[in-house]
C-alpha cells in the first residue's frame, strides 16, 4: 500500500501532470450557511476539512491520494431566512459539473467527492452520475455522515439527537473537537428542536418538503445540550475512518473497472 499524499493546492502544474492519471482527487463539498445561534457559517467546510483530512491519515490504499481545497460554497437557499452565501440549485449543479469537467481535463481519472452539507446531496450525485456517463471516469460520492452511520449507530450516538442533524449535538461537539474558539457556548439554545417533516417520514423513498420548516424550527435540528470535544473527537475519528474505508473501497474498484475499460 502506499501512502502517498499531496495537496492539490500545493503541487505544481508539472506534478499534477505527473500524479493525475493514477492518483484520486478527493474533493470535499461543503456549504456557508448559518448554524444556530452559536456556531459560525463555515462550520460545514471545517468539519469537512477536518474528516477529509483525518481519511488520508488513516486510508490505506494502492493509489496515491490528492487532496482539492473545499468547495465552500453549496446549495443553501433554505438557510437564507437567518443568512448563507449559496448557490441556487442549477448553478451549484453547474460547479460541481464545472469542476469535475475540469479535473478529469486537468487528467484526473478518478475523483471521490466527499461531501459535508446535506442540500448538495442531491446535485453531488447527479453530477457524478452525468460526468461518468460521459466521460471515461470513475466518480464515487459520500456524504460523510452516511458512510459513518453503521458505526456511530452501533455505538448509540444516533439514539438521543439527529445525526448528522444541523447546529445540533453532533456538529457542536465536533466543532469544540477541532475549533473550540469559534464555538459561542454562552449562546448554546436549550430549547429542544425537531429535524424538518422530511426527514421525518418513516415510509422507505419517501420525502416530505415543507415550505417554512427551517424558520420553525429557529434554524437549528436539535439542541446540544452539554457538547463536549471529547464527544467530537470520537465522531471525528469514526467519520475520518469510514470515509478512509469507502476511499480503500474506492480505489480497488476503480482500479479494477479502468483496466476492464482498457
Amino acid at each position: 500500500m502506499t501512502r502517498m499524499r499531496f495537496e492539490l493546492a500545493h503541487i505544481t502544474r508539472d506534478e499534477v501532470a505527473q500524479y493525475a492519471p493514477d492518483s484520486i482527487l478527493v474533493l470535499p463539498t461543503a456549504a456557508t450557511e448559518q448554524h444556530g445561534p452559536h456556531l459560525p457559517l463555515g462550520t460545514d467546510a471545517m468539519l469537512g476539512e477536518a474528516v477529509a483530512r483525518e481519511a488520508l491519515r488513516v486510508a490505506e490504499t494502492a493509489s496515491p491520494l490528492v487532496l482539492a481545497p473545499v468547495m465552500p460554497f453549496g446549495s443553501s437557499h433554505h438557510h437564507l431566512i437567518f443568512s448563507a452565501l449559496s448557490l441556487s440549485t442549477d448553478v451549484y449543479l453547474a460547479s460541481i459539473n464545472d469542476l469535475l469537467d475540469t479535473a478529469l481535463q486537468s487528467g484526473f481519472r478518478r475523483i471521490y467527492v466527499m461531501n459535508s452539507h446535506g442540500g448538495n446531496v442531491d446535485c453531488v450525485r447527479l453530477a457524478a452520475r452525468d460526468t461518468a456517463l460521459n466521460n471515461r471516469s470513475v466518480i464515487g460520492t459520500c456524504s460523510y455522515w452516511d458512510v459513518s452511520m453503521p458505526e456511530l449507530e452501533s455505538n448509540g450516538y444516533a439514539d438521543d439527537w439527529p445525526v448528522p442533524g444541523h447546529a445540533g449535538q453532533f456538529e457542536t461537539s465536533m466543532m469544540l473537537a477541532i475549533r473550540p474558539e469559534l464555538v459561542r457556548l454562552d449562546q448554546l439554545p436549550a430549547d429542544a428542536h425537531t429535524a424538518p417533516r422530511g426527514a421525518e417520514v418513516t415510509q422507505p423513498g419517501s420525502v416530505i418538503h415543507v415550505h417554512g420548516d427551517w424558520a420553525r424550527m429557529d434554524g437549528f435540528t436539535d439542541a446540544p445540550v452539554e457538547p463536549t470535544a471529547e464527544l467530537g473527537r470520537e465522531f471525528l475519528r469514526i467519520a475520518g475512518a469510514s470515509v478512509a474505508k469507502a476511499l480503500e473501497e474506492f480505489d480497488t474498484l476503480s482500479l479494477r473497472s479502468m483496466m476492464e475499460a482498457s
